[in-house]
């Protein structure tokens, strides 16, 4: 893959998603000890810090970089892309009230660690929404991967009175771009969800979820590179 087109595709959260005014969790500034350049964190947690390999500007991460996340000194999450003023950009053109809940979210299940790119939550909808970014066409490993993640959010992190978790699935090429929802469609009896995964954004939620043609619309200026 391309450096161009894995930068290019990294800032489709700093492109695409949000309408709404981002709304902030508790979080904290950490500074990378051998630049002494700040970045956000939502979500902090004990024993973590970071490095950023891009410029600073007033003591705070901007523009393009990677940034590396450590927990007790060993490389965690990481980041290549946009950062504004020590923080991403990461609600642009999503539409609906949404409000912030992490990005590389972790979830752990058999003692393994898998990350989410972006968690939001739905403020009308009442629902967690996890978005998936990848390169080149939808695969059917997607489907899999995203029906995973949804299965774990409504086990372990929907809470009282929520409703079932929401996927989105964007994935750029070279060409164009496709977009996946995925929903949780029924219960069976032994406690299993089962999940339908659609291009189509469902009526019923059109006018709080963005449609294929609007995510495409915001990511159609963006010139990628090769997919190889």
């Amino acid at each position: 893959m391309s450096k161009t087109l894995r930068d290019g595709f990294r800032l489709i959260i700093a492109t695409t998603l949000a309408l709404v005014p981002f709304v902030a969790h508790a979080g904290e500034w950490f500074t990378d000890a051998k630049t002494a350049c700040q970045v956000w964190n939502p979500n902090p947690v004990p024993g973590e810090s970071t490095s950023w390999s891009g410029s600073c500007s007033n003591g705070k991460a901007t523009g393009t970089g990677t940034l590396q996340w450590y927990r007790n000194g060993k490389p965690g999450s990481r980041y290549e892309g946009e950062y504004r003023d020590g923080k991403r950009g990461f609600l642009a053109e999503m539409g609906g009230a949404f409000t912030f809940v992490g990005n590389q979210f972790k979830l752990e299940s058999d003692g393994r660690e898998y990350f989410i790119d972006l968690l939001l939550f739905h403020r009308r909808l009442r629902c967690l929404v996890a978005i998936e970014l990848k390169i080149g066409e939808f695969k059917p490993e997607h489907k899999g991967q995203i029906e995973f993640y949804l299965d774990q959010l409504d086990q372990h992190h929907r809470m009282e009175g929520e409703n079932p978790p929401i996927g989105i699935v964007i994935c750029r090429s070279k060409t164009r771009t496709m977009v996946e929802y995925a929903l949780r469609t029924m219960t069976r009896p032994l406690g299993i969800a089962t999940y339908t995964v659609t291009p189509q954004l469902p009526a019923n939620f059109q006018g709080e979820l963005p449609s294929p043609e609007q995510i495409a619309q915001h990511l159609a200026g963006w010139a990628g590179g090769s997919d190889g």
